[in-house]
């Protein structure tokens, strides 16, 4: 699944890499519930968020549940944490939890929708 790609990317602030595991049409949701659709505006995303408080992050995660639905479509779900998060100065780490959907498209797992969710 592309999970384990997206995470690599985002810490080495990849966006071209992590906007190329989404199909074109793919929704990605922010836990502040920001939405960005489609590979370019994904990406760009990426960049807005990175040239601001997101600059410095980190991101792990841990994959809890895989379902293939059916030979083409599958859902991921697990958890995530993102690290050096600083807010007025302070550094946090916010968690929360993440459903990604994959289709498959010419034999490779690709992101149709991501939805991350940051816990209370």
């Amino acid at each position: 699944m592309a999970v384990d790609g997206l995470v690599s990317a985002w810490n080495q602030h990849d966006a071209e890499a992590i906007a190329g595991l989404f199909l074109p049409d793919a929704v990605l949701v922010m836990p502040t519930g920001n939405v960005a659709k489609s590979r370019s505006g994904i990406r760009q995303k990426l960049l807005d968020q990175w040239s601001g408080k997101l600059k410095d992050t980190t991101l792990s995660h841990a994959v809890e549940h895989v379902a293939v639905l059916d030979g083409d479509t599958a859902v991921v779900k697990g958890r995530y944490r993102l690290n050096g998060l600083k807010v007025f100065g302070f550094e946090r780490s916010p968690e929360g939890a993440f459903v990604f959907r994959h289709k498959k498209q010419q034999g490779r797992w690709m992101i149709s929708k991501a939805e991350l969710a940051r816990d209370s």
